[in-house]
């Protein structure tokens, strides 16, 4: 056996960062067959809750949740999770007389017509007769129309992550649900979970991490360690002295305002996301199967 291949894998934090992390790292480096195992261990502090945000996602999540052998009827039932085809903008520009207007940003390219992508078609003859005129989405997409029938992106019966073309889409979910989820399906795989809070860490003389200082259970070796304590940066920012790079004169927005709401009772579920432009921000709305995550996303400077 080479002795410079990695046997172990380490990751402090859990929530959605940490136990996707493992799960992937399992499924890549333990697939079935494979001539050898990599240890994969996970460790949770049981006193520090999740983060329970982030509730809208890219097309790339389905791809991720296929490859590491995640049922997506699963998911979607034990995440309350809902279909998104994309993201609605409302506000978020004038027309000409000064009136707001609003956008969709589909997951769906609008494709190829004669060799000739569709935009220039719509830049040529403007939109469809009865679409919104800015919007070329509304008129090159099948997302909107998806969206406005409150359809799914395929028929009962058919494949898991299969989609009708021209309807490619992501999920909104319930993040701590989510957490959950992926922790007793990477446990259930062989990923090993342990609860403990990290108080400290030893350096080697390259400067590397060997060991983690456990309050429970006291000094843990380890080989390879992946971060995902998020903002508190545990080992990134307070052992290995990594420099936070601040973005703040770039991406204004540095305050949240989340709120939980019902859906209205007999209203159909939006498959999209929507934000909404304020003064000093937007608010977004998520609507999940069980209910909506909204809330405000602003700029401490203005408000």
């Amino acid at each position: 056996m080479d002795t410079n291949l990695v046997q172990q894998v380490t990751i402090v934090g859990g929530g959605t960062a940490g136990w996707l992390t493992a799960a992937i790292l399992n499924a890549k480096l333990n697939p079935p067959r494979a001539p050898r195992r990599v240890e994969i261990v996970l460790i949770e502090s049981p006193t520090i809750p999740t983060v329970g945000v982030g509730e809208g996602t890219l097309p790339a999540m389905g791809q991720v949740l296929r490859d590491i052998g995640v049922d997506e009827r699963e998911f979607m039932k034990a995440c309350n999770a809902s279909f998104k085809y994309g993201v609605r903008f409302e506000g978020w520009n004038r027309d000409e007389q000064g009136r707001e207007c609003s956008f969709m940003h589909p997951f769906a390219s609008p494709g190829i017509l004669d060799d000739v992508g569709a935009i220039n078609y719509f830049l040529a003859f403007g939109p469809q007769p009865g679409r919104a005129r800015r919007d070329v989405a509304d008129s090159l997409c099948l997302g909107p129309e998806f969206i406005a029938l409150h359809r799914a992106p395929r028929p009962f019966g058919a494949a898991q992550y299969g989609h009708i073309d021209g309807a490619r889409y992501s999920y909104h979910f319930d993040a701590g649900k989510l957490a959950v989820f992926m922790r007793d399906f990477a446990v259930k795989r062989g990923v090993i979970h342990l609860l403990d809070d990290v108080d400290d860490a030893t350096l080697d003389e390259n400067g590397h991490i060997k060991e983690l200082r456990l309050r429970r259970t006291g000094v843990r070796p380890v080989e390879l360690v992946v971060d995902c304590t998020g903002f508190q940066g545990l080992l990134l920012g307070k052992v290995l002295n990594e420099p936070f790079v601040p973005y703040a004169n770039h991406l204004l927005c540095d305050r949240a305002i989340p709120i939980q709401i019902p859906h209205a009772e007999g209203a159909p579920l939006k498959t999209c996301t929507t934000a909404t432009a304020m003064s000093a921000g937007w608010i977004w709305k998520v609507p999940l199967y069980s209910r909506i995550g909204t809330g405000y996303v602003f700029s401490s400077q203005f408000r």
